[in-house]
């Protein structure tokens, strides 16, 4: 996880990552070059020359965060991710393209679903997002937060009024125009009445031309 002026993660070294590269290794100026490139892919989406939240279609739909049991239980994940989620060409910049996307979305569910095996989150709970797994290139950034290792994390909000959209997002060479990258996640609170979510894998597809509106 790292923020766009920034990068430590001390979390990543409490997990047994190995140790960063120190300045002036060659991997380290490689890495460098190539964090500084999809950085500033990042800040051109967002200024509106591509898909981005402020430009995207304004039906937008969202993964629901939901309970296991009445009232506790695990949290869950109520979405059908057997569907491919698409990106969309986004920015382009020193040989690198970016792919978006602002759907889904995330939210609460607002009404219990017992034949589904779902349930309404009581109110004031914190909900995070946790990275299990992920495919090079793949990230998920939420304002200046992007999470793009495994265990990296961020509050996404507080039930009832939890209601964000972040970017899905994958970089790849310039010049590709197909291919499918997984990315897994699951919901973790630090309330003691819920335990995290079951993880899920979405599926994210390089799509031609622009989003539906």
């Amino acid at each position: 996880m790292h923020e766009e002026t920034t990068r430590t993660d001390p979390a990543a070294r409490e997990r047994g990552a190995p140790p960063r590269p120190r300045a002036g290794d060659g991997r380290a100026c490689s890495r460098a070059w190539l964090r500084a490139t999809i950085l500033g892919l990042a800040a051109l989406a967002s200024t509106g020359c591509g898909p981005s939240p402020s430009n995207f279609p304004d039906e937008h739909f969202d993964v629901l965060i939901a309970a296991t049991d009445e009232g506790g239980g695990d949290l869950a994940i109520d979405y059908d991710f057997t569907e491919p989620v698409p990106l969309f060409l986004s920015a382009t910049v020193g040989g690198l393209d970016l792919y978006s996307a602002a759907d889904p979305g995330f939210a609460p569910l607002e009404e219990d679903e017992p034949d589904e095996g779902f349930y309404v989150v009581e109110d004031g709970v914190d909900v995070s997002l946790e990275i299990t797994a992920l495919d090079p290139g793949v990230r998920v950034k939420f304002g200046s937060v992007t999470l793009d290792e495994v265990g990296d994390s961020v509050v996404i909000g507080m039930t009832p009024e939890l209601h964000t959209h972040g970017e899905w997002q994958v970089v790849v060479p310039e010049g590709t125009t197909a291919g499918e990258f997984s990315l897994s996640f699951r919901f973790v609170t630090d309330s003691p009445d819920y335990g995290p979510s079951e993880p899920v894998t979405a599926v994210l597809a390089l799509t031609a031309g622009e989003p539906t509106e």
